[in-house]
């Protein structure tokens, strides 16, 4: 080959060199050179599995439990996996299968299903109507939020529904104390501020009665079972008012205190038919009484000792009576009260077996009947009538002078004249 041929698509070649044993590449440069070292495995496209890949890698993982997928990405400092899809500043629209926290309010047009409850349409606004929750039972229960209140609103009761909320607890524990313990099924516990002068009442119960047809209408009602085998204590209600001051109840601004307050309030006469009353007729009772015997089979006489009991001891019995509280009346009437009958025994009857009158009013020797008494409460006795057991005698006394007196033996002694076959 003469010198300095040069050969189109090739290298140049000055003197007489020989050209190198490789083969001719005709589409690149001309010449191929031999085959170089191996480089190193480059990224596969995806991995998945329960976790995500530790040396393998990977820009994508797919989770196979959660079925999210993820990007290994580096922010500079730091690699980590981040969610794949589109996300916004404040962490995406997109909540985790196994949970996560709603910071904003949270609008469905669908259907919202936890476990066999299911919700449609949920409005995110105040005032906003939160469509039903379905139960499998078929209850209907839709919920309205307004600005201070929820309202759980049943929309179609059936007459025979039994309950819209209903909470079962059953314990199986053992031990506790009869005071220390005060397990609740529901709690509702209000502090009120010292400068809050509203009504505030921790529960309020109302029915409003339109029935035409005899519905029966009970705004609360309270039941205690004890079962067979059970020593348990029993009350069916308790009612507890607590006066912390340790003050008079003038120093108190003078507000009332009331552990129970009964209220009925109705118009015209009460002359309903009632056969259960005396008389025949009158069906309005402020408490209304009732003993009867559970089991209707067992025709042993059954006794309820006290109607109404007054005491100072403490509720459970283990404590004496107190002799620094007293009653000042047991039952007392306002100035003017209208009545007609304080005391109306002649519905009595003696008990089955008993020989015995009826006690209309039962009294231990020294107590009196008072037929002019003072105005206060703690007014001296003006005139009246009382039994002595040092002379076992009657007396009838005014102005503290005894005026007459009868014996067990019929003789009557009078400071005045006695006088006979005259009227009175």
């Amino acid at each position: 080959m003469p010198d300095g041929v040069n050969i189109p698509g090739g290298p140049s070649f000055i003197g007489n060199p020989q050209p190198p044993d490789v083969p001719c590449d005709p589409v690149g440069d001309g010449w191929r050179g031999p085959q170089g070292p191996q480089g190193p495995p480059g990224q596969s496209t995806a991995f998945y599995g329960v976790s995500p890949p530790g040396d393998v890698l990977a820009p994508l993982w797919w989770d196979t439990v959660s079925g999210q997928l993820y990007i290994q990405y580096n922010d500079g400092s730091s690699t980590q996996w981040v969610v794949a899809n589109s996300t916004i500043a404040n962490g995406g629209p997109f909540l985790p299968i196994t949970g996560g926290t709603v910071t904003g309010p949270l609008t469905l047009a669908s259907t919202l299903k936890m476990g066999s409850l299911t919700a449609t349409g949920f409005g995110s606004g105040i005032g906003q109507i939160l469509p039903p929750f379905v139960s499998s039972g078929g209850q209907n229960i839709p919920v309205l939020y307004t600005d201070n209140r929820i309202i759980l609103r049943k929309r179609v009761p059936t007459a025979t529904d039994f309950v819209d909320f209903q909470f079962d607890r059953t314990t199986t524990y053992t031990g506790g104390t009869l005071v220390g313990n005060k397990n609740r099924v529901v709690s509702i516990s209000t502090t009120i501020g010292a400068g809050d002068g509203a009504n505030n009442w921790n529960l309020v119960n109302t029915v409003t009665n339109n029935s035409t047809a005899g519905g029966f209408a009970t705004a609360q009602f309270n039941q205690v079972v004890r079962s067979a085998g059970s020593n348990g204590w029993m009350t069916g209600g308790l009612f507890d008012t607590i006066d912390q001051s340790s003050q008079g109840s003038l120093a108190s601004a003078g507000k009332n205190q009331a552990c129970l307050e009964l209220d009925l309030e109705c118009n015209g006469p009460d002359d309903g038919a009632n056969t259960q009353s005396f008389g025949g007729k009158g069906i309005r009772k402020q408490i209304h009484c009732v003993g009867i015997r559970w089991d209707q089979a067992n025709n042993a006489q059954t006794e309820i000792s006290t109607v109404l009991w007054m005491t100072t001891s403490s509720p459970t019995g283990s404590v004496s009576p107190d002799p620094n509280v007293n009653f000042q009346q047991i039952i007392g009437f306002a100035p003017n009260t209208q009545v007609r009958s304080v005391l109306d025994s002649r519905g009595a009857i003696t008990p089955t077996g008993s020989s015995n009158p009826v006690n209309a009013v039962t009294m231990s020797a020294g107590h009196v009947v008072d037929f002019n008494g003072g105005a206060a409460l703690d007014s001296a006795p003006g005139n009246y009538l009382q039994y002595r057991t040092a002379t076992q005698r009657l007396y009838y006394v005014v102005a503290g002078v005894d005026q007459w007196s009868i014996d067990a033996s019929g003789n009557v002694r009078a400071r005045g004249t006695v006088t006979g076959s005259t009227t009175p």
